[in-house]
């Protein structure tokens, strides 16, 4: 969906918003800190800030529409989410144990955020530190078809996790693995791509 353009040049704003508490259905979101500024066609949320699945999500945000082309950039820092409160429903993180970071810096130019992302440059890293995990998720994620059926037939368990992080580079639009590795007692995976 476009932004539109006369809509951000035409308005000045200041907006403060502290929610103490927020009830979603399907996002594992905590409380939210924001705070809007919208002055001569520049946009910025600066800072964003959620409790969210137990951590914390913080960043800014800004747009600059007094072109014809909108150019947008956004710096996101993630720490200690929980990963069963990260994706909820999700049975086969259900017992899982294990906090998710990341870092994430990028740049593009669009009038919608489809746009922006398909010409973004940037960086963006995941990590996640010591936890468990659901060996049926991870025998599932190492295509080891044999060990998944003994797990789906028998009882699933937990493996201890030692680490996980992927690492990326962003360029117009296509991210690209600089690393990927996650380790755990029972299965080390290695990627790119």
């Amino acid at each position: 969906e476009p932004f539109h353009l006369g809509k951000i040049r035409n308005m000045d704003a200041d907006v403060k918003l502290r929610a103490h508490h927020i009830e979603t259905r399907k996002l594992p979101v905590d409380a939210m800190t924001a705070h809007l500024f919208v002055d001569d066609g520049v946009l910025r949320l600066d800072p964003i800030d959620f409790q969210a699945a137990g951590g914390r999500v913080a960043g800014t945000v800004r747009f600059d529409a007094r072109s014809q082309v909108i150019a947008s950039n956004a710096r996101v820092h993630a720490e200690g989410l929980s990963l069963p409160r990260l994706f909820p429903g999700f049975e086969k993180t259900k017992d899982s144990i294990g906090r998710i970071g990341g870092n994430l810096a990028l740049s593009g130019n669009g009038n919608s955020i489809a746009r922006m992302l398909a010409t973004s440059d940037g960086q963006v890293a995941v990590r996640m530190g010591s936890g468990r995990i659901s060996n049926l998720l991870m025998e599932e994620a190492g295509i080891d078809i044999q060990e998944s059926i003994k797990f789906l037939v028998g009882k699933d368990r937990t493996i201890p996790i030692r680490c996980g992080f992927g690492e990326f580079n962003v360029a117009n639009g296509v991210m690209d693995s600089r690393a990927l590795a996650f380790d755990t007692t029972d299965t080390v995976i290695l990627g790119d791509g």
